[in-house]
């Protein structure tokens, strides 16, 4: 017998469900954080551009099929628009980041 079983389960939002990743906050002042369901599986890079299509973030990711999360520090950018684009191996998805200044 096995008692005292604790199970927990958590609600996803739907956009996290429906597009496999979510970026929050949005706005963000400081730490953008990348949340992937069900993971990272075939995430080749991510690349932050400002809205002139200036590179301010690049990183070649490694594929891993346990990586749910990745921070990205928007602390030391300029306050306004920015574009955060993820490669995948068969897509590739952009979402505008708006930062604030804290």
């Amino acid at each position: 017998f096995i008692d005292q079983i604790k199970v927990f389960t958590e609600k996803l939002p739907a956009k996290l469900k429906e597009k496999g990743y979510q970026f929050l906050p949005n706005p963000v002042k400081e730490k953008l954080n990348i949340q992937f369901y069900p993971n990272s599986g075939g995430l080749k890079s991510i690349r932050v551009t400002d809205i002139a299509g200036r590179t301010q973030y690049f990183s070649k990711m490694e594929t891993s099929l346990d990586v749910n999360n990745h921070t990205l520090d928007f602390s030391k950018l300029a306050a306004g628009i920015y574009v955060v684009t993820l490669t995948y191996a068969d897509r590739i998805v952009s979402e505008k980041i708006i930062k604030h200044n804290p």
